[in-house]
């Protein structure tokens, strides 16, 4: 078997799908999909429907008790990195204050740019505080210094 041939070929209609019913305050039925999709009548509206099963195993989508379709807007897609996993319980584990190379001894694996990205957007999102800088340990430069603002909250909402 040759490299890529196992994958599933992309069309589209998923993204295509969310946009037309992501806006929408009110529920539609699976006509008035078809149609927001200009879909002609046949194979095409199979291919709507197919989709649609995907949409509802992940709870993207949701049927009203008189069976419209309606976007949950509560949805967010499921992180699946297990190196983010281990960024996150190296930065739990640190006691107390701890800096992005601290984390890197820690997760090995883990590149550079990777846990600053994370440490990044936890500490623009209030989860992390900087709590002070030291100097690196090339001796060029300093570096910041974290602390987990609520580590109940974190352990529970972030690590998960």
């Amino acid at each position: 078997m040759a490299q890529g041939e196992d994958k599933i070929k992309k069309t589209g209609l998923a993204a295509r799908i969310r946009a037309a019913l992501k806006p929408r305050e009110r529920a539609c039925t699976r006509n008035m999909l078809c149609m927001m999709l200009g879909m002609e009548r046949g194979e095409a509206r199979q291919s709507v429907n197919s989709a649609l099963q995907d949409f509802f195993e992940r709870d993207e989508i949701r049927l009203t008790p008189k069976g419209f379709l309606k976007y949950n807007h509560a949805w967010r897609r499921a992180d699946k990195s297990p190196l983010k996993d281990k960024i996150l319980k190296a930065m739990y584990v640190q006691a107390g204050w701890f800096a992005t190379t601290d984390i890197r001894k820690l997760v090995s694996d883990a590149e550079k740019s990777h846990v600053e990205k994370t440490i990044r957007r936890l500490w623009k999102g209030g989860r992390l505080q900087r709590v002070g800088r030291r100097i690196c340990a090339h001796g060029a430069g300093a570096e910041w210094l974290y602390n987990i603002t609520d580590r109940v909250k974190f352990r529970c909402e972030i690590m998960k």
